[in-house]
């Protein structure tokens, strides 16, 4: 049975580290798969808004995972939601360009295995074929165990609430 350290360690897995949030003191984490960093510096860093958000796509996906790893509060379904069905598990976070796709290994520990631009993801309806794919990819993780809740407070804690 795989861990997450497990898969960081044979390079399935790669943590994000938040620019603006000091190492080590970060609420949250962030694991992505290899794929999705390489899909971030060959497509997203030079993208730019779809909706003509003065953020750049790579500046909001930097805004988003700063928010997240520092523990603000998320807003539901703005920034994330759970896909449906439900009981997969499977979460998309979200800016206003850019869909990501992945689990919660623990709480406040989430593992994004797909990226992709807002427009092709609502354009050819692929919110199942990466709901979907993301299970299938988990399932192969073999993991111990990963959080199977569907709401905020199963999921997430924030580092401003009690």
């Amino acid at each position: 049975m795989a861990t997450i350290a497990t898969l960081s360690n044979s390079g399935s897995l790669v943590p994000f580290r938040p620019r603006n949030v000091p190492l080590g003191r970060a609420w949250r984490r962030i694991w992505l798969a290899p794929s999705v960093i390489v899909w971030l510096e060959t497509k997203v860093f030079d993208a730019v808004s779809s909706l003509g958000n003065h953020r750049t796509p790579y500046e909001q996906f930097d805004d988003l995972m700063e928010m997240f790893c520092a523990g603000s509060s998320l807003q539901s379904p703005r920034n994330f939601r759970a896909l449906r069905p439900t009981d997969q598990s499977i979460w998309e976070l979200k800016t206003d360009d850019i869909r990501f796709f992945g689990f919660f290994a623990e709480k406040n520990e989430f593992v994004i295995l797909f990226g992709d631009f807002a427009d092709r993801v609502k354009d050819h309806n692929l919110y199942a074929g990466y709901r979907n794919e993301t299970a299938r990819i988990r399932a192969s993780f073999n993991l111990q165990s990963y959080v199977t809740g569907i709401s905020y407070d199963e999921v997430l804690s924030d580092a401003n609430r009690p």
